[in-house]
């Protein structure tokens, strides 16, 4: 999955493609105003990132610009909030099942005895290796206690 601020822009320059034709949905739309509504609002002090945004709306497909917004979302911070992230993916989400944005896949290969998990909460353990999730409190023992058989 790309990180925060890559999924971030490439989810508004989806939907700033998108905005006006006649095969987006409202809710589409309202998903697209509503994010950049959020970062304009939470980084409006920010003059790179508004003024950034507002170009990227009118020229989507400018890599000159996408870069320009990554930058000025990279340095504002704006990969840690939550509320953004959240936004980002209902877009995000938005945007697949209409079918105008592909689907993030995810592909690993491995060798050995390793092992691999994707995707959100995944949890892998290689081979011999314990995975523990959650809220863990206390010792962990794990095989025999020395001096045991």
């Amino acid at each position: 999955m790309p990180d925060p601020i890559t999924l971030i822009v490439e989810v508004l320059v989806a939907g700033a493609k998108l905005v006006g034709e006649e095969v987006v949905s409202q809710a589409v739309i309202d998903a697209w105003n509503g994010l950049k509504k959020l970062i304009g609002s939470k980084y409006e002090s920010n003059p790179n990132v508004g003024a950034s945004l507002q170009i990227l709306g009118t020229k989507p497909d400018s890599t000159d610009i996408q870069e320009a917004v990554e930058k000025a979302l990279r340095e504002a911070g704006v990969d840690y909030d939550e509320e953004i992230r959240a936004k980002t993916n209902e877009l995000r989400i938005r945007l697949e099942q209409e079918n105008l944005m592909p689907r993030i896949v995810y592909q690993a290969k491995v060798e050995g005895s390793g092992s691999v998990a994707q995707g959100k909460g995944a949890i892998a353990a290689g081979a011999g290796g314990i995975a523990v999730g959650g809220n863990v409190h206390g010792n962990v023992t794990t095989g025999e206690k020395s001096g045991q058989s």
